[in-house]
C-alpha cells in the first residue's frame, strides 16, 4: 500500500471528532470549579506548563521547577518559575479581561519581582501577567506592560490551540493526500 492510499482513507470527521474530545476534556480540567477566577488562570497556566507549551509560546528558557503561591515576605507569588540558566520568571495571574483589571497588577508583579530578586535566589528575573484579556483588550495598557518589563501571558488557549494542532495536522498531510482530497474534505 502506498502512503497516498494509507492517507486517503483519513477519516476527517473522526479526527475532528477527536480534537474536540480533547477541548472537551482539557476545558473540563480547566474550567471546571475555576474557569473564571484567578485559580482557573494558575490552573490554565499549569497545564500549559506540564504541556511544554508555555515556555514554547513565550520563548522561556527550560522551566526546572514552577511553584504556585510561593511565599515571600508579603504575600504570595501566583507562579513562580525556575529556568535551568538560573533565571526566574513571577507570573501575577488574574482572572479579568478588562486593561482596567489588569492594570493593578503591573505593581503586584513589580513589587514580587523586587522581592525575589532581594533574596538574591535568581541572577535574572522575568514578569509578566497571565490573564483571560486577549491583545486588543491590553492594547490600552501595552505601553505601561512594555515601559515596566512585564510580559502579557494569554490565556483561555484551549479552542485555539486545538483547533491549531488539527489546522497543522491538515497541512501536514496535504501534500500528501493531494489537491483533490484536500478539496472534497
Amino acid at each position: 500500500m502506498t502512503d497516498h492510499q494509507q492517507t486517503s482513507a483519513i477519516d476527517w470527521p473522526a479526527v475532528d471528532a477527536c480534537f474536540q474530545r480533547y477541548r472537551d476534556s482539557v476545558r473540563k480540567v480547566l474550567d471546571d470549579e475555576f474557569g473564571g477566577s484567578e485559580a482557573g488562570v494558575i490552573r490554565e497556566l499549569v497545564h500549559w506548563l506540564d504541556q511544554g507549551e508555555l515556555a514554547a509560546m513565550y520563548d522561556l528558557p527550560p522551566i526546572l521547577r514552577c511553584e504556585t503561591g510561593f511565599p515571600i515576605s508579603r504575600g504570595r507569588i501566583d507562579l513562580l518559575l525556575f529556568h535551568a540558566d538560573g533565571s526566574g520568571t513571577v507570573i501575577a495571574c488574574k482572572a479579568g479581561r478588562a486593561s482596567k483589571d489588569i492594570l493593578p497588577a503591573v505593581g503586584e508583579v513589580m513589587s514580587q519581582g523586587i522581592a525575589i530578586s532581594g533574596a538574591g535566589v535568581f541572577h535574572k528575573v522575568r514578569l509578566a501577567i497571565a490573564s483571560r484579556a486577549s491583545a486588543a483588550d491590553l492594547k490600552p495598557i501595552a505601553p505601561v506592560l512594555k515601559r515596566c518589563g512585564v510580559e502579557p501571558i494569554f490565556c483561555g488557549m484551549t479552542d485555539q490551540l486545538a483547533a491549531g494542532m488539527a489546522d497543522l495536522m491538515r497541512s501536514r498531510l496535504g501534500p500528501i493526500l493531494g489537491e483533490t482530497e484536500q478539496v472534497q474534505r
